[in-house]
């Protein structure tokens, strides 16, 4: 989901520059318990046509590739590399493309990964149209609101006593690698402190097993669990004075709506690369030697990157960051 929110202003870039042409997406099948490109690109009128395959870095994939592609018959590709995607599986891509008589090909080769501060995704696939030959300003995101999605939760809002005409904050605990989490205990320390100095209600957002783990762990936080769909959950967003948490998809809904972000961020990936798109925002991370691994579970740093930011820390950046936002 958050690498699909944040080529949207990319695919807007295209679409805007190209607005008479036909165009398809072709991308990967996402796994189990991830949003597919469908459900978060389906409203905006920027494709025609999204066709998908099963990437998995063997010959099926690129057989499946083949296939979309003779489905697809496009006249011409433009390849967005993906943040980690490495040179040689975008030269080989382009080679089975001109195999199956496609010419008109434009694609830019990816930098090296390194440790030094770089654009976050939104700003790199935007500069990869530039180099390609795109113009402009960058897009906005231009999600259009959903009405039912809104009432709904207004009601829900309300039958939890929380009024959308009042400042409240977003929470998500959750993210889909074990080391893009801060510890619940932490964030516990910090809620219950942010609670008492501003008596700002906080919606509690993640999947079920997020939601039951944080509450199950710290039940003197006041927070409000809630479920959403996707279209829901931009319509909370959208809403919400401020989203706290970690580097997840609901970050990204957040700053795609302008939902003003404080995040704490593991050195799981290069620094900056997944900032959040959005002014005002907050970004609370520690710097390591060992940054940008791409770990699922680290073991032998025994997760440095996180364990190495304080509650002190968080308290102090975020209770500063949300009195400018209060302040407005």
């Amino acid at each position: 989901m958050g690498d699909t929110l944040c080529a949207i202003p990319a695919f807007r870039m295209i679409r805007r520059e190209l607005p008479d042409t036909r165009l398809t997406l072709l991308c990967d099948q996402p796994g189990n318990g991830k949003v597919a490109m469908e459900q978060v690109l389906e409203r905006l009128g920027i494709f025609e046509e999204i066709f998908t395959y099963t990437s998995n870095r063997d010959f099926r994939s690129f057989r499946a590739f083949i296939r979309v592609i003779r489905t697809a018959q496009p006249d011409a590709m433009l390849f967005l590399s993906q943040a980690r995607e490495n040179s040689k599986r975008i030269l080989r891509k382009k080679w089975l493309v001109r195999l199956l008589g496609i010419r008109q090909i434009y694609f830019r080769l990816p930098s090296m990964h390194t440790n030094e501060w770089v654009d976050n995704e939104p700003k790199r696939l935007d500069s990869q149209l530039r180099e390609i030959g795109f113009r402009g300003p960058k897009p906005a995101y231009d999600i259009p609101v959903d009405e039912t999605a809104r009432e709904s939760i207004e009601k829900r809002l309300l039958s939890k006593g929380v009024s959308v005409h009042c400042p409240y904050m977003v929470f998500c605990p959750g993210g889909k690698a074990a080391t893009q989490r801060w510890p619940v205990d932490r964030y516990a320390v910090v809620l219950k402190q942010i609670h008492a100095m501003y008596q700002l209600p906080i919606v509690l957002m993640g999947t079920t097993m997020e939601t039951e783990a944080f509450m199950r762990t710290s039940l003197e936080v006041p927070v409000f669990p809630i479920d959403t769909n996707l279209a829901e959950m931009f319509e909370l967003m959208r809403r919400a004075c401020v989203y706290f948490g970690n580097d997840t998809g609901p970050m990204h809904v957040a700053a795609a709506v302008g939902c003003p972000v404080a995040v704490v961020m593991s050195a799981r990936n290069q620094p900056g690369a997944w900032d959040p798109d959005v002014n005002p925002s907050l970004v609370i991370r520690e710097r390591t030697s060992c940054e940008n691994c791409f770990l699922s579970e680290c073991i032998q740093q025994k997760h440095r990157c996180m364990t190495g930011i304080s509650s002190n820390r968080v308290f102090g950046e975020l209770s500063g960051f949300l009195e400018k936002i209060l302040a407005q």
